[in-house]
């Protein structure tokens, strides 16, 4: 897989966002030609995965059930990760299970992190 591409009419919101997000790291920003450096798409890397995220911007949203990115690449475990998400950048958890932890971007797309780790059969 190469990438994911998120469609918002939101563009600044949205990358504010994911710039905030842990282990998320802005690559690039591209602009409509011709114009005074109106934002076309943000593409992010999350540390540790080949695969870039796109937002583009649409007058449409459409993302994904939901993206859900591997804690281990990050320096935080989950129970710190989840006071920062809530007590630096105000968000909030939407739901949890054993592993992971849901919560929701500007557009209300499903976010998560995950601590699962993959047992070799």
């Amino acid at each position: 897989m190469h990438h994911i591409a998120i469609a918002t009419p939101n563009i600044h919101p949205m990358r504010e966002f994911y710039s905030k997000l842990p282990g998320m790291k802005l690559f690039r920003d591209h602009f409509y030609p011709n114009t005074e450096n109106s934002l076309r798409s943000s593409w992010f890397c999350y540390e540790g995965s080949p695969i870039i995220i796109m937002l583009e911007k649409e007058n449409f949203s459409r993302g994904f059930h939901a993206l859900v990115f591997d804690l281990s690449h990050i320096s935080y475990d989950k129970e710190e990760l989840k006071n920062f998400l809530d007590q630096k950048l105000s968000i909030v958890i939407d739901g949890e299970t054993e592993f992971t932890f849901y919560f929701l971007d500007p557009d209300g797309n499903r976010l998560g992190y995950s601590s699962y780790i993959e047992r070799s059969i």
